[in-house]
C-alpha cells in the first residue's frame, strides 16, 4: 500500500524544531501585544473619545488562535466596546505569515461622528 504522505509530508511531520520555534515566537508575540496594551492604556487615559453608550474604557481582550484562513494569529483589541450591532475597537493583529496590523473598528449607532472626528483631525 502507498504512503498517504509525500516524503516532504512526512519530514515535516518529523520536525520537532519548527514548532519549539513557533511555541517561542508565540510567546514573544504575546509580551509585544501585552506591551501595546499598556501603552494604549496611558493615550486613551489622556484621550477625550468620543464613545457608545455603556462604553467601558478599560475592556480589553487578547484572543489567539490556529485557524485565521489556516494560519496561526494573536490580536488585543483595546479599547473594545462589542454591543448589539455597535462596535468602537482598536484593534492589533499578528497574522503568521502575512502581517501585524492595526484597525479602527467602528460600527453601528454614531459612525459618522466618529469619522468626521477622525477626518477632521487630519489636513
Amino acid at each position: 500500500m502507498p504512503s498517504q504522505f509525500t516524503n516532504e509530508e512526512a519530514a515535516l511531520m518529523a520536525d520537532q524544531h519548527f514548532f519549539l520555534a513557533k511555541a517561542q515566537i508565540m510567546a514573544k508575540v504575546r509580551r509585544l501585544l501585552a506591551a501595546t496594551h499598556t501603552g494604549l492604556k496611558e493615550e486613551v487615559r489622556s484621550a477625550s473619545l468620543v464613545t457608545p453608550p455603556d462604553f467601558d474604557p478599560t475592556a480589553y481582550h487578547f484572543v489567539k488562535g490556529e485557524h485565521l484562513e489556516s494560519f496561526p494569529y494573536q490580536y488585543l483589541d483595546f479599547p473594545k466596546h462589542f454591543h448589539d450591532s455597535n462596535a468602537f475597537a482598536f484593534r492589533t493583529l499578528f497574522w503568521w505569515g502575512h502581517h501585524l496590523v492595526c484597525a479602527l473598528i467602528l460600527e453601528g449607532e454614531g459612525i459618522k461622528q466618529h469619522k468626521a472626528r477622525l477626518t477632521d483631525r487630519f489636513h
